[in-house]
């Protein structure tokens, strides 16, 4: 299936990019997989960053990671030692041997990237989760404060509309002779 906005194409290659795994790159998840199955979402996406189907100057980048992602995943064992690389951080020699290609296109730019707290102190740690705690509460201040709101002016809009319907109905209360819950008005003489 080919996309037809270029700015479909253009996520679809930046996706591929920007994937930290291979496993990422063709949407599966981080698990064994039949190599059909691999072999079904390569064609899928393949076919969507190809440099001849995605007008993305990106596309021919794009086309080579799936290529790569593909060459890796599609072999059993090669798919067994990336995984236990993933998961256990093990570096098989067999994988290692795969990193540079003669493409020119690296697969060391697909290693997993490193969270944010792998490269700082303990103290840029703690100063990060202070932010982003205070951030929360804040967020949820902000939502809270919005929720008053809307209540409030859900609350004011039903008071104008009970006045309206209060005033249109004034005539026939002292027409009738009622009180505003419809009974009768004792009438003193």
């Amino acid at each position: 299936m080919a996309l037809n906005n270029s700015g479909d194409q253009e996520a679809e290659c930046l996706r591929v990019l920007t994937s930290s795994n291979h496993f990422e790159v063709l949407q599966l998840m981080v698990a064994v997989v039949q190599s059909d199955v691999v072999r079904k979402q390569y064609k899928r996406i393949a076919l969507r960053v190809h440099p001849d189907k995605n007008n993305s100057p990106d596309a021919e980048q794009a086309f080579k990671a799936v290529s790569v992602a593909y060459d890796c995943l599609s072999d059993d064992n090669e798919q067994q030692n990336y995984l236990d690389e993933l998961t256990h951080g093990r570096h098989s020699k067999q994988y290692d041997q795969r990193t540079d290609r003669k493409d020119g296109f690296s697969q060391k730019s697909f290693v997993p990237k490193r969270k944010w707290w792998e490269h700082k102190s303990w103290a840029e740690v703690e100063v990060e989760i202070k932010r982003q705690e205070a951030a929360w509460k804040e967020h949820i201040a902000n939502e809270v404060a919005e929720y008053q709101e809307r209540k409030e002016m859900k609350s004011a809009y039903q008071k104008r509309r009970r006045a309206r319907v209060h005033n249109r109905l004034a005539p026939l209360y002292a027409k009738y002779g009622l009180n505003d819950d419809f009974t009768e008005r004792s009438v003193v003489k």
